[in-house]
């Protein structure tokens, strides 16, 4: 890897952020919040940050995040949940306040998304299932019939609050009235591993 680049004016730019002169970042996530600012989720030291400046990185938290950050989200008080290999982080003014696990009830608490729906429920997409942290609560979904199985990788809520699913081998999920329904290479997907999920403004999905 070569760390994060900029591009800007039609020129990319390296930005220069490395551990030290010949270890450049490893990223693992990055998010911009409504304040504009670029966090970064990379592997070494805390794991987490936000761009400062072009070159320059402030650590996030004291905790060791070996793995780093692999996702954000915000909800409407304005905290900031980080998806990580150790859990679920909640943070405010830049502070830990809260972290789940399996010990608050996770099914599995190697998280690789996170997303804040409209009523400021947090889904999680782990390497065994959804999660869903409503009202303080954890909901798992692993055994719940035609939810997303194994590693669900994307998390996406479309114009009308619908909820879908990305997952490395178990296909498209729609998670819509509270039930879910599959689309797979059967129902005409192009491959059951799905990464990326966005919807263009004629409301048409855009899937990689």
């Amino acid at each position: 890897t070569r760390g994060i680049n900029r591009y800007a004016d039609d020129k990319l730019t390296d930005l220069g952020l490395k551990y030290d002169a010949g270890f450049p970042l490893y990223l693992r996530g990055m998010w911009e919040d409504s304040a504009a600012r670029v966090w970064i989720g990379y592997q070494g030291e805390s794991g987490i940050g936000r761009i400062e400046k072009p070159g320059s990185v402030k650590r996030i938290g004291d905790r060791e995040l070996p793995n780093g950050a692999t996702d954000f989200a915000s909800d409407s008080a304005g905290n900031v949940w980080i998806a990580t290999e150790e859990g679920l982080l909640k943070y405010k003014d830049d502070r830990e306040i809260e972290r789940y696990t399996l010990k608050e009830g996770l099914r599995n608490d190697k998280i690789i998304a996170v997303h804040v729906d409209r009523e400021d429920s947090v889904w999680l997409g782990t390497y065994d299932g959804l999660s869903c942290l409503k009202n303080g609560k954890v909901v798992n979904f692993a055994d719940v019939e035609k939810s997303p199985k194994g590693f669900v990788r994307e998390i996406y809520e479309d114009a009308e609050g619908v909820l879908w699913f990305g997952t490395y081998g178990d296909g498209l999920v729609r998670y819509k009235d509270g039930a879910f329904f599959n689309f797979r290479v059967e129902d005409g997907l192009f491959n059951n591993g799905v990464f990326a999920i966005e919807e263009d403004k004629r409301g048409n999905f855009w899937i990689s």
